[in-house]
């Protein structure tokens, strides 16, 4: 993959579209099986990735509204 997905500061709408040229490449049919797992094996990390990230967003809206409850 042309994205480092594997850097801190990597954002999440680039892991999305590491994903979506995965899935790309997977359904094409002309990718070699060697490479097929390996690319799956890539999307299953960077999915992984994505949830977590999603969870941590999520965690951090949970505290904001929480918050603003508190606070207004």
């Amino acid at each position: 993959m042309e994205n480092n997905i594997n850097g801190n500061d990597v954002k999440f709408e680039q892991l999305m579209q590491s994903l979506d040229e995965i899935v790309k490449k997977l359904s094409s049919g002309t990718t070699p099986l060697d490479e097929m797992i390996s690319l799956y094996e890539e999307g299953m990390e960077i999915s992984k990735k994505c949830k977590k990230m999603l969870d941590d967003f999520d965690a951090r809206l949970d505290i904001a509204l929480k918050n603003e409850k508190e606070n207004g």
